[in-house]
């Protein structure tokens, strides 16, 4: 959970101070061991596809999932 930051609105002139809404993410990642030598993965980063900004007018990513196969050598 992140509260409340503040940033400037470069987009005046001068410069104003202002806040940008606290907000909460969700990540999850699963590793699943096949056998000695592969794992299954997954990883799910901002489940409820929370809208928010690190910096003011700039998005950031939406849900996005990522999966794959390790193999030990």
């Amino acid at each position: 959970m992140y509260g409340t930051r503040f940033d400037n609105d470069y987009a005046t002139f001068p410069p104003t101070r202002v806040a940008l809404a606290g907000y909460g993410i969700v990540d999850i990642a699963i590793t699943f061991r096949a056998s000695e030598t592969f794992d299954l993965y997954t990883r799910i980063e901002n489940l409820f596809d929370q809208e928010y900004e690190e910096v003011l007018g700039y998005g950031t990513m939406g849900c996005t999932a990522v999966g794959g196969i390790k193999m030990k050598l």
